[in-house]
């Protein structure tokens, strides 16, 4: 991935972050001593992007997170629940996998309803015997004319 789409889909979070983890434009109170900035959202969306995660993976992984989770409606929600340090080092949470997971099949899903079906091979055989226009015809209606 070159650098001008990583930026592009970077700056694509930030809107994502604002409507549907922080629920405003304003970022969540923060309890540590440093204020919670955007800067510091997308510096976890680049360790998360740096642990090999894909980046419209993580962008469809934060549109999902209210999905997932009920209970946090109408809490503001920063980018920490996807990510979360430890001793040697951060790590992803298995939330973040699982509102992947979920982003994907709903993705997948929309990607199949979409998809033109392709004919069936009575309704192929039907044409090439019957001619054109007879696959709106039932057999019903063909013995009755």
């Amino acid at each position: 991935m070159s650098p001008a789409e990583l930026h592009a889909l970077r700056s694509a979070a930030v809107p994502l972050i604002q409507d549907h983890l922080w629920l405003s434009k304003v970022p969540p109170r923060s309890l540590d001593a440093k204020p919670w900035t955007i800067g510091r959202e997308l510096s976890i969306w680049n360790l998360l992007v740096a642990a090999n995660f894909e980046p419209e993976h993580i962008n469809g992984a934060i549109t999902v997170v209210r999905t997932l989770r009920r209970d946090w409606d109408g809490q503001p929600l920063r980018m920490s629940v996807f990510y979360w340090k430890r001793q040697g080092g951060f790590c992803a949470t298995p939330f973040l996998e699982q509102c992947i997971g979920y982003y994907l099949t709903r993705r997948a899903r929309k990607e199949y309803a979409t998809t033109p079906m392709l004919p069936s091979v009575r309704a192929v055989l039907r044409r090439v015997i019957d001619g054109p226009g007879s696959d709106t015809v039932t057999g019903k209606q063909r013995e009755a004319i």
